[in-house]
Parts: structure tokens; sequence; C-alpha cells
């Protein structure tokens, strides 16, 4: 399965379904647990960085009444290069 999103095409092999937020396309919403991963062409000292800053936007538990469920179940900030690392079976590459 392949899915363009962001300049960034996302290949999962063997995956059944796969959901990439788009931020031109919003009306979309997955059903399922999120895990937020954020590629970003950084250097490595800034990811702990932006991981930090993202985690705290971005909290991975429910907020108060209005959200019944967590925005999402993980969230990581990633470059290509840690990509690659951490998920050697789903290439990237950008478009």
């Amino acid at each position: 399965m392949k899915v363009r999103a962001d300049g960034f095409e996302f290949e999962f092999p063997g995956a059944l379904e796969a959901f990439v937020f788009d931020e031109k396309n919003r009306s979309a919403t997955p059903e399922k647990p999120v895990h937020y991963l954020c590629v970003l062409t950084l250097d490595n000292g800034l990811l702990g960085v932006v991981n930090k800053e993202l985690n705290q936007a971005l909290p991975c538990r429910p907020t108060g009444p209005r959200w019944q469920r967590p925005l999402a179940q993980a969230c990581v900030v990633l470059n290509p290069e840690r990509w690659h690392s951490a998920f050697p079976a789903w290439p990237l590459r950008r478009y």
C-alpha cells in the first residue's frame, strides 16, 4: 500500500489499512487509535526538542470533557534517516 501526503510517499507493504493525515485534506478522520509520526528534515539534535514540544501541544491522553478519547496514542518526531532505521520495512521517499 502506498500513501502520498505532504510531499512524502509512504509505502506500507503488507498493510491492510493505513491513515496518513494530510494537512491539505482535513475532512478525513480515523476511527482507530492514532499513532502520530511526524517526519521533518531536521538534524538529530533538534528532534528531541521538537518531540518534547509536540508532546506538550498534542497530549497523548484525554484532555477534558470535549475529547472522549486521547488525541493520539503515541507521538514521535523523526527525520528521514531515523524513519529508515526505525521502520526499514516501510520505505519513505520524497516526491
